[in-house]
């Protein structure tokens, strides 16, 4: 090997080695999956009740019972978190991951007889896997589970290997109670049976007799393995679930979820699957993976002996040689074509890309393509391609929208509990109330794990729940009318909510996310009482007897903790500001500089004042205290340095928003006219198409007669800009991670391990 070649392996390898690094960085970090916890409370219930359950106390809408597809691997998540805290839950996803990429790399290894070529193609595999990866699901046992099946699938169609066939059935046993995507291994033995069948038929009839044990072996084996999966809690009724799993999700708007067809003829988003990097990479495997077929099925004379038939577990010196056909190996052939059709079904399954990925791998590691590779710069080539896989992962691939925040403080807790708003979590899970709560989708699973069932959710991940639900749920989340053009509120009443979870900025969503914001849907309702307020977040209880009980927990927490609280009005949040400010500060409520900003905006030097009244101003806006704001506002109007045009252009918004929010319709008018006045003597200055967007606004809320259309628009207008809510975040307290949950035997004295809660 000359030194070029040596210096464009050891890049191609270094390449991979980096992929993988920061692949297990992200897999080590905080755990950053919502489906996680409600696999959590499913381990809880099998671990007291076995995989047969009655029925699903963690819903209050459930369907029924929940299908025990992944029993086995929910029980064995419980237990380790039980066993080891949710810390070790971490090391488990990133050995996983971990072994998942050791051993797509042996089996690249194995059909290419090239470490070159299978560190290249575990980078590629890596990269369009990524968004499974970083997932701690039950999926990953099926995509470990598959490269495994593929290892037997390889050696049964090479020799007899009864063996390897009873393991192959085994492993199809154990799958089928870990994730109901073991409907995957017997369809693969199918697939490979069929290709030794017909491939030779139409590529190379001379060896159609010689493929026929083979295609039996596999045959008789995937049969075997379909009656195996069996062996399950559902037995073979199991089958069905998967196949029908997300119908129903990908057709709402606010679950983003991987259901949804690869799209094709559709620019990514970077902040949703299929990522640029992932997107770019499969529709390179889809052209380069046909043209690569077809000009080697085209190539004449024998191609030369290669590594082919090598155990997964032999050692690297133990190889056998064989001369082949030119022609791609027919199983491979005919397994591509499902990994490249199956994203089409939905990009969850961007990781089936490892089957066209082996057969390119299978025919680039020929030994006259190596070296038709050396002579013409392939090498090089392909050291390009693994720098590229490896600046795709920090940039542009799901490795950044799964992977950790890496600072210190956070890569240190067990979860992000800020994204799931969890100061309200925490009053709930501390006050001990219990009925049945309205929240988002994706922080059913984190409230099911810390409040079930003492508080019952409404929609989760798991989706056991009648379609009319998810109908109602959105939209009550979007403030949308019901199927009577009604107030959605009463969908609430319908589902005898007790406690409503709000949460969010008034923040338009990025492009491909949910609509998020519901913290003021229910400010406006008497019905609602206000009984938790944050800077990003609000819960209220339904005003019924039912809920007296609730009121004297929630009266008596407050007043253990010395914090003003009234059972007929709910929190004042400005008393509770004045009185308890550490309290508030603590509890999410103030930002942790409250004192500090409080005490600038009355006395610091004109310009620091001005900037300290209008970050007073936005936190007042946010904690709904838009009369205080107004009045902030009107006194910045007289301060010189206030004058400025960002200033201005903020407390425009903010003006139009309190006011809005009080329902001030005159006064809306007269703030729309005075801007407009103001817009037309500053034409020429920046801010001005969003000041006339203001006076639509404006205009349009006062010209509204019906009340519920202006609560609507009052509920999901957006005026903070992302830069402005993240500042509004930045300087709110970070929410305790708690570390773990310990219950009583009936779920109801449940205590609370915390760990300090760090300001940002």
């Amino acid at each position: 090997m000359s030194r070029r070649d040596l210096l464009s392996d050891t890049t191609v390898h270094a390449a991979f080695a980096g992929i993988v690094l920061l692949t297990l960085l992200a897999a080590l970090g905080p755990l950053a999956t919502d489906d996680l916890w409600w696999h959590l409370s499913l381990g809880r219930l099998y671990a007291e009740s076995g995989p047969w359950l009655d029925g699903d106390p963690r819903l209050h809408s459930a369907a029924g019972a929940p299908h025990p597809n992944a029993w086995l691997f929910d029980l064995a998540l419980y237990g380790m978190e039980r066993l080891a805290g949710l810390n070790a839950l971490r090391g488990v996803h990133a050995g996983l991951v971990g072994v998942i990429l050791l051993v797509a790399w042996r089996l690249l290894r194995r059909v290419s007889g090239s470490r070159l070529v299978a560190s290249l193609g575990s980078g590629a595999f890596a990269v369009l896997a990524m968004y499974r990866l970083l997932q701690l699901r039950p999926s990953l046992a099926t995509i470990l589970i598959t490269l495994l099946l593929l290892g037997r699938i390889f050696e049964l169609r090479e020799r007899r290997a009864p063996r390897r066939a009873l393991a192959a059935c085994a492993l199809c046993a154990l799958w089928a109670n870990l994730h109901p995507g073991f409907v995957l291994g017997p369809v693969l033995f199918g697939v490979a049976a069929g290709g030794c069948l017909v491939v030779p038929l139409v590529t190379d009839p001379s060896r159609a007799k010689e493929l026929r044990g083979p295609a039996a072996r596999l045959a008789l084996t995937g049969l075997l393995a379909l009656v195996a999966t069996g062996f399950n809690p559902d037995a073979f009724g199991a089958h069905a679930n998967y196949l029908g799993a997300g119908a129903e999700s990908a057709a709402e708007a606010f679950v983003v979820d991987e259901w949804k067809a690869f799209p094709a003829f559709a620019l990514p988003l970077s902040n949703v699957p299929p990522t640029p990097a992932a997107w770019a990479g499969f529709w390179l495997l889809l052209l380069a993976t046909p043209a690569a077929a077809l000009h080697a099925s085209l190539r004449r004379g024998p191609r030369p002996g290669r590594i082919t038939g090598r155990a997964m577990d032999d050692d690297d010196r133990t190889t056998t040689t064989t001369p082949r056909a030119r022609r791609p190996d027919p199983v491979l052939l005919a397994l591509a074509g499902p990994g490249l059709l199956a994203p089409f079904l939905a990009i969850r399954f961007l990781w089936l890309a490892i089957l066209p990925l082996l057969l390119l791998a299978s025919m680039a590691g020929d030994g006259e393509a190596e070296q038709h590779a050396s002579r013409r710069g392939g090498k090089w080539m392909a050291a390009i391609a693994a720098l590229a896989l490896l600046a795709a992962v920090p940039t542009a691939s799901a490795w950044r929208i799964l992977s950790p925040r890496l600072e210190r403080a956070a890569y240190g807790d067990a979860y992000d509990a800020d994204r799931y708003y969890a100061h309200a979590v925490w009053f709930l899970a501390d006050t001990g109330v219990e009925g049945r709560l309205y929240h988002p989708y994706f922080m059913g699973g984190f409230l099911e794990y810390w409040l079930g069932p003492r508080l019952r959710m409404m929609v989760d991940g798991s989706l056991n729940f009648p379609h009319a639900t998810l109908e109602d749920y959105s939209r009550i989340q979007t403030f949308s009318p019901d199927e009577d053009g009604g107030d959605p509120r009463r969908l609430l009443d319908r589902h005898g909510i007790d406690f409503f979870v709000g949460v969010g900025l008034p923040i338009e969503p990025r492009p491909g996310r949910p609509w998020r914001y519901t913290t003021t849907h229910l400010a406006r309702s008497t019905d609602w009482m206000l009984v938790y307020r944050g800077l990003r977040s609000a819960v209220y209880m339904r005003r019924a007897p039912r809920n007296e009980a609730n009121l004297d927990r929630i009266a008596d927490w407050y007043a253990r903790a010395g914090v003003p609280f009234d059972r007929q009005q709910g929190i004042d949040v400005r008393s509770v500001l004045d009185r308890s400010t550490g309290w508030a500060i603590e509890n999410g409520m103030a930002p942790i500089d409250y004192p500090q900003l409080v005490a600038a905006a009355e006395r610091a030097r004109p310009r620091m004042r001005a900037i300290a009244r209008d970050r007073l101003a936005w936190t007042w806006a946010a904690l709904g205290l838009y009369a205080q704001a107004l009045d902030l506002d009107a006194s910045v109007a007289t301060e010189p340095s206030a004058s400025r045009r960002a200033f201005e252009n903020a407390r425009h918004r903010r003006r139009i928003w309190c006011l809005l929010a009080l329902d001030r319709r005159q006064d809306l008018l007269d703030a729309a006219e005075a801007l407009e006045s103001d817009a037309s003597a500053t034409a020429a200055s920046p801010g001005v198409d969003a000041e006339t967007a203001l006076v639509a606004t404006a205009r349009r809320y006062a010209g509204i007669e019906d009340p519920l259309e202006r609560d609507r628009l009052a509920a999901t207008w957006t005026p903070l800009s992302s830069v402005e809510g993240g500042q509004i975040r930045r300087v709110e307290r970070s929410a305790p991670a708690r570390r773990s949950r310990v219950d009583g035997p009936d779920h109801s004295g449940s205590q609370w391990n915390r760990s300090p809660s760090p300001a940002r």
